[in-house]
């Protein structure tokens, strides 16, 4: 007997996460499948937050096999592998939560027959003019998936405007080909909704300075002296204001060694896997620092201090970074853009 849900809700990363759990929220009632594309982290919060008998969270494949250099040479095998274990499943509505930066995910769309589709866009996606490019072969990987999905993957060009010329992202991406059964699209907005979401992080009950990381060094966006003298001004800046610095990792960095570095500092570690917004919205977080994360767009109502546009200590390669985060947080006058580390040791 075919087992069918109300809702599948399908998942494989961060930028739509809170829009997708304030969905599910709504429908909270109905039968519905969480299904994660290979994000350990996700699945980690996500059985913590849904403990409730009709809705049902699981997930399939490990995304190490994307991110790791070595592993992703296993590509072929592991599309293989996915493609056997991904059950046929059936649902009334399928929330999809990506369509564009979509590779091994195509295979849990075509998995699923839905009655409706409603396509969830993220707000990050607004910056880029994104276009279908047929002049590049395409690797083995995405070529078995094709087989198996008869063609739901293309590659993909993502242009965006940097002082008044067009440029575009040179890495590989692929997403889904322009899906004709859609039945609506939802444009996610900047400011997330985090009313049903507050109370789900309730760690310390102390005031604390919130730093969301970014690997700044392995991009070369800083020098390693640089780097220690950035974190000596954070330092100052949590003697002076008397309370903790809590560093918040990105879920999919590797950041072991960054972790007993940050202890050295006496920062304190924040749980990597929790959304950074649901830290940014307690009400003991005094204020935000960080480098250029597209959750320091966002509206808070306190401060959200950018240390990256501090120019002495950058590369000038991180410019692009700072206009895209200075774009993306237009209109918001909680995002500050730091001059100097004078001014990063000053905060209060």
């Amino acid at each position: 007997m075919k087992k069918k849900y109300d809702l599948i809700v399908l998942l494989q990363s961060y930028p739509n996460l809170i829009h997708a759990i304030n969905y599910i929220i709504d429908n909270k009632e109905k039968k519905i499948l969480i299904l994660i594309n290979g994000d350990l982290n996700i699945y980690k919060f996500l059985i913590k937050l849904f403990d409730q008998a009709n809705i049902e969270v699981k997930i399939y494949g490990n995304n190490i096999f994307i991110t790791s250099g070595i592993l992703s040479r296993l590509l072929p095998l592991y599309v293989v592998y996915l493609n056997k274990v991904i059950p046929k499943l059936y649902c009334n509505e399928l929330l999809l939560t990506f369509g564009n930066w979509c590779n091994v995910g195509a295979l849990f769309v075509d998995k699923i027959n839905s009655n409706n589709v409603t396509n969830l866009i993220a707000y990050e996606e607004k910056k880029y003019l994104i276009k279908s490019s047929e002049t590049d072969k395409l690797p083995l990987f995405i070529k078995i998936i094709n087989y198996y999905t008869k063609n739901l993957v293309e590659r993909k060009k993502y242009f965006y405007e940097e002082k008044g010329n067009l440029k575009f992202i040179k890495s590989d991406s692929y997403g889904l080909v322009k899906q004709e059964n859609i039945n609506k699209t939802i444009h996610a907005k900047r400011e997330r909704e985090y009313k049903k979401l507050k109370n789900l992080v309730n760690f310390n009950n102390e005031q604390f300075i919130l730093h969301i990381e970014k690997n700044i060094l392995k991009s070369n966006a800083i020098s390693f002296v640089n780097f220690i003298r950035l974190n000596i001004s954070i330092f100052r800046m949590g003697k002076k204001n008397g309370v903790p610095i809590y560093i918040k990792f990105k879920p999919r960095d590797k950041y072991f060694f960054r972790k007993y570095f940050y202890k050295l500092f006496g920062f304190k570690i924040a749980p990597s896997h929790f959304p950074a917004q649901l830290f940014a919205i307690q009400d003991k977080c005094i204020f935000i620092i960080g480098f250029s994360s597209s959750s320091m767009a966002e509206n808070y109502n306190k401060p959200v201090y950018c240390f990256g546009s501090i120019k002495n200590l950058f590369n000038p390669s991180v410019y692009g970074n700072i206009n895209s985060l200075r774009e993306r947080s237009y209109g918001n006058k909680s995002c500050i853009f730091l001059k100097s580390s004078l001014d990063l040791e000053n905060l209060t």
